[in-house]
């Protein structure tokens, strides 16, 4: 699970701010369906 798969990034807010900090988020999808 180390594997880290990029699928969207803002590369507008990049040249336009200043980017202090990076998070990132995931969703654990339960249930049974």
């Amino acid at each position: 699970m180390d594997d880290i798969k990029i699928i969207a990034t803002n590369r507008k807010a990049y040249h336009d701010y200043f980017i202090e900090e990076q998070h990132e988020a995931g969703i654990a999808l339960t249930g049974t369906e």
